[in-house]
């Protein structure tokens, strides 16, 4: 999913534009949700790639 053109999403922060896309997959508002309620949510590989992103310090992660 690419959002990266669409003129509301210019000024998100990587983190939130991470959650946006997952609040689009999931069609539902995850900010608003409980951390618990969202690991119960997110699939494993959601939760696996989010959970990454996070440790990255909201970067993606970068493999050589």
């Amino acid at each position: 999913m690419t959002i990266n053109n669409d003129e509301e999403f210019r000024e998100l922060t990587p983190f939130e534009i991470r959650m946006a896309k997952l609040s689009i997959k999931y069609q539902t508002d995850l900010n608003s949700m409980s951390f618990e309620n969202v690991v119960q949510l997110l699939s494993q590989e959601d939760w696996a790639d989010f959970s990454a992103f996070i440790k990255n310090g909201c970067r993606e992660k970068i493999t050589h």
